[in-house]
């Protein structure tokens, strides 16, 4: 809407699309993360080390003193 203060507009809906999407492209990210292969054959990878992402490398660090 012109004219309205685009900082005063609540935020988005558990239902509001935009919200959907920011969770999913999270948690695509959070998988590509911990995750090594492609596709279905995709194997989680609970373990610190380097991680090749779309914007580059990182490196994951996985800290489990107390897990379980």
């Amino acid at each position: 809407m012109l004219g309205k203060d685009p900082g005063l507009e609540p935020p988005p809906g558990p239902f509001d699309r935009r919200f959907r999407l920011a969770c999913d492209l999270y948690n695509r990210g959070l998988a590509m993360g911990v995750t090594t292969g492609a596709g279905s054959n995709a194997v989680v990878q609970l373990a610190s080390g380097p991680r090749s992402l779309a914007p580059g490398t990182i490196e994951l660090e996985l800290l489990r003193p107390n897990f379980k």
